[in-house]
């Protein structure tokens, strides 16, 4: 890929993401929204961050008949507004825009639980939880009990066979020990499992799909930058 192929893909997510009927964070307009977001910072152009802005509007407006699940619902969708509001990509109070998706956490019976996988189970949930914990939100819905009964599933889970990720948030969890590993973890999913063979004009999200190609491209060529700055 070059600047005129990315600058294509831009035009074209520029076009067509608005009408996108997923609004999560793998393959929907919130995934989207960060690369948006991401472009815009580097550009210096805040026209793009408008465009980021509009895709988040649109997916809030629309939620609340989605799944808690990070790949398609709740949880992603509000790690991706919570990473862009700490990270300055976005301005806003962050416990009132996340209250109604914390409230819909909240209200998943724990002993219930029988998914612990991190893309569609427990694990990407409690990734979510993790990053609101790490920006020490001042009124956030995740009290000290409800968090001792988290821990208390995971112990009392600790047999069941888990993916890497999820392995990497609960021990995280467990040792409360919350860091930008949170980010990390999620933009390292993006980058490992995206299929540039896989990716078509059909498909604009942040996974095999058009953002997340120019997303790693655009990231790429930030740490180019970084690394002849050091030279």
């Amino acid at each position: 890929m070059n600047m005129k192929s990315l600058k294509q893909i831009v035009d074209y997510l520029i076009l067509n993401s608005s009408g996108m009927s997923d609004l999560g964070l793998y393959h929907g307009k919130v995934g989207v929204a960060i690369f948006f977001a991401h472009y815009s910072r580097y550009l210096k152009n805040d026209l793009y961050a408008d465009f980021s802005y509009y895709l988040i509007k649109e997916s809030y407006d629309e939620l609340f008949s989605y799944l808690l699940n990070i790949e398609y619902g709740l949880s992603g969708i509000g790690w991706g507004i919570n990473y862009l509001v700490n990270n300055n990509y976005l301005s806003g109070n962050i416990d009132d825009v996340l209250y109604d998706i914390d409230s819909c956490i909240l209200k998943c019976d724990l002993n219930k639980i029988d998914d612990f996988t991190f893309d569609r189970g427990f694990g990407g949930i409690l990734c979510y939880i993790c990053s609101r914990l790490f920006y020490k939100s001042d009124k956030c819905l995740f009290d000290s009990k409800y968090l001792n009964d988290i821990k208390e599933i995971l112990i009392l889970n600790n047999n069941v066979c888990l993916d890497s990720n999820s392995k990497i948030i609960f021990n995280m969890f467990l040792n409360d020990n919350f860091d930008i590993k949170i980010d990390k973890l999620i933009f390292d999913i993006i980058k490992n499992r995206n299929n540039c063979c896989k990716c078509s004009f059909d498909s604009l999200g942040l996974l095999d799909g058009l953002s997340g190609l120019a997303y790693i491209y655009l990231d790429n060529m930030m740490n180019d930058e970084t690394c002849l700055c050091i030279r």
